[in-house]
């Protein structure tokens, strides 16, 4: 039977121009947070606060958006700053807001008022042009209920859309699930039937060192041992994994072993190529996120915006997590600590699953579903296979890595790729208590400047022992 697929989420960025349609835009305001309501809406940027990168706050807005409505009134092309049009400024807000907009591949819908006329390819900068291919929607002044009705009806569509494809997609989910489930049973058994071989072939064994102990009562225990076959237990043991460890700040690290597995997706571009990437040696990962308290022990502050020990340190930058991480080395426990790759991060996350998400989402992760806009203490949800917590989910964690926009070049040997590209943007992973369930997959990749800073941002560390 299949399960129910939760409601997916019906937010909406209004971006429009104050001396253009402000008007229009307060009215638009109204009538859509009266039918989907008032927390659902997003209309200013007011809450950007001193010193925070209004590039990074007007992305991370919409992007946590499903539908930009863009209102153009008669003046929005061609409006002023009193030396250049406003649109050819690169940090002009509206020119910001729907170009992450369509680099996000977020639905953008063109809304006309006062008469306007959509603008052609031609008029806009570069990164608006696929703006003049978005079908547009008129809103009349004399017709403004029926018109605004008539836009609600076909945001309704598309949300309704949205469902569809979590429904599709979650079935699809379900099926590899099961798919898995059954080779893993298969597995158990064929392991089973070769126990009970091995169990019989000693069996075997073991009479003929009895026969033989007949027939010469001299032979030492000794030899009598030797002929025996190892057990099963044995065999399986032989190749002993180091212990999980706790370090002198009450980090807890739990032992990864090596293997290799096919690293992201065929879903978004900077996740593809599929590739397999094989990690030799292995390593010492975070069992939780850096909580509040480790981080105070280490470097005497907390940063956070929700505060408790247990919670994980957030709003803390790629920076900052580097400051941490010297003042850890540098107590010299036997450790050298780091952020963990790209590819190990995303190795320990799927824990040899190879679906969007290494098991029940809701079980595992804190997420814009079940959160209630904040974090949680770490641990408080189920772990993965390789018994980590919160890889899904509670704080976007940093890696080590650059930002590319597609794996092509990537290393296989699960070494950071720290060459080629911007050099821009340090990559995070797993998603946050923010986001939506698509950003948790294993294999989604966010990107951030190394010096921005957010309450939605965390780590967790990587360590290996010194020689």
């Amino acid at each position: 039977m299949s399960q129910p697929v939760s409601q997916p989420s019906q937010k909406i960025f209004i971006s429009y121009r104050r001396d253009d349609s402000a008007g229009h835009a307060g009215r638009l305001f109204d009538n859509l947070s009266a039918h989907f309501g008032k927390d659902q809406i997003f209309m200013d940027i007011d809450r950007i606060e001193p010193g925070e990168d209004f590039v990074q706050v007007i992305e991370t807005a919409v992007g946590a958006c499903d539908v930009l409505v863009a209102l153009i009134g008669r003046h929005w092309l061609t409006i002023t700053d009193g030396t250049a049009r406003r649109l050819d400024n690169p940090n002009d807000f509206v020119r910001l807001e729907i170009a992450a907009a369509l680099d996000r591949d977020v639905r953008v819908i063109p809304v006309l008022v006062q008469g306007a006329t959509m603008p052609g390819a031609r008029d806009l900068p570069d990164e608006l042009m696929k703006l003049s291919r978005r079908n547009a929607f008129e809103l009349s002044d004399r017709r403004w209920p029926r018109d605004v009705e008539q836009l609600i009806t076909a945001l309704e569509r598309f949300f309704a859309g949205q469902q569809g494809a979590q429904r599709r997609e979650a079935e699809a989910q379900r099926a590899r699930e099961a798919e898995e489930l059954k080779r893993f049973a298969d597995l158990r058994a064929a392991i089973n039937t070769r126990v009970h071989e091995l169990e019989a072939e000693e069996v075997e064994r073991q009479r003929s060192v009895e026969r033989t102990s007949a027939s010469s009562k001299e032979m030492p225990p000794t030899a009598r041992l030797a002929m025996l076959p190892p057990s099963v237990e044995a065999v399986a043991h032989s190749d002993a994994q180091p212990s999980n460890v706790t370090n002198r700040v009450e980090i807890e690290l739990v032992w990864i072993s090596p293997g290799s597995f096919m690293m992201g997706s065929d879903k978004y571009d900077d996740e593809k190529p599929m590739h397999r990437v094989t990690i030799s040696e292995g390593f010492y990962m975070g069992k939780y996120e850096v909580t509040q308290a480790q981080w105070q022990a280490v470097m005497g502050n907390d940063p956070s915006h929700f505060r408790g020990d247990d919670l994980p340190v957030e709003n803390v930058s790629w920076n900052d997590t580097q400051e941490f991480i010297n003042k850890l080395n540098a107590q010299s426990d036997g450790y050298t600590y780091r952020l963990p790759t790209e590819a190990e991060w995303e190795y320990a996350a799927r824990a040899g699953t190879t679906g969007n998400y290494a098991g029940d989402l809701d079980a595992m992760a804190w997420y814009e579903k079940n959160s209630g806009s904040k974090t949680h203490p770490v641990g408080s949800k189920q772990p993965n296979g390789f018994g980590l917590y919160d890889m899904h989910g509670n704080v976007w964690e940093w890696v080590q890595d650059w930002y590319h926009e597609a794996y092509a070049g990537a290393p296989t040997d699960g070494s950071a790729w720290l060459s080629g590209g911007e050099q821009k943007y340090r990559v995070l992973r797993g998603g946050s208590w923010n986001s939506y369930a698509y950003n948790l997959r294993s294999a989604n990749r966010g990107r951030l400047a190394p010096d921005y800073r957010f309450s939605l941002l965390g780590f967790r560390v990587v360590a290996v022992a010194r020689a």
